[in-house]
């Protein structure tokens, strides 16, 4: 909770995707208790994995083990069908689930975008995210170039940049 913190007080991100002394570790995700996986399980009995919808319930930090419980498991505790997974193994993804009941992606991996950057938009973001231009300035050049519906590929680019200059 003090480094989180810190990386606030710094004005960095509270979750960090580069671990401090592995430079190589590859960053999967990050879980606080509550929080959904889609992961492939066995279950006892079962010839084949699975999805299934997990709920994280806690780690262990000295033996990295994790825990999580079934979506519709809402017994004690002590009753609950549990299963555990080191990093390494678990193989799924982080998900939200809305009101209506649709699963979705909750973290987009490191890197993943869906269609290249077009290459006045990335310029553009270049230039704002080294205070060349100001925000307003920057959407106004994006708009004259007539670049509609970029907005996202912008946002992408400015986030993308500034991880790297974090790094």
């Amino acid at each position: 909770m003090m480094e989180a913190a810190r990386r606030v007080r710094e004005r960095q991100p509270v979750i960090s995707h580069v671990h401090p002394t592995k430079p190589g570790a590859v960053f999967k995700m990050s879980l606080s208790r509550g929080e959904l996986i889609l992961a492939k399980v066995k279950r006892k009995g079962d010839k084949e994995t699975r999805d299934m919808l997990l709920v994280f319930r806690t780690a262990a930090s000295t033996s990295g083990q994790m825990w999580f419980t079934l979506h519709t498991d809402a017994r004690q505790s002590t009753d609950v069908e549990s299963f555990s997974f080191k990093a390494s193994t678990l193989k799924g993804k982080k998900v939200t689930v809305d009101p209506l009941g649709r699963v979705k992606w909750a973290e987009r991996e490191l890197g993943e975008q869906k269609q290249p950057i077009d290459p006045i938009v990335a310029e553009i973001a270049r230039k704002y995210v080294s205070h060349t231009v100001s925000l307003r300035k920057a959407k106004q050049m994006v708009l004259a170039a007539g670049i509609k519906s970029k907005g996202a590929q912008f946002t992408y680019e400015i986030k993308r940049l500034r991880r790297l200059n974090r790094q």
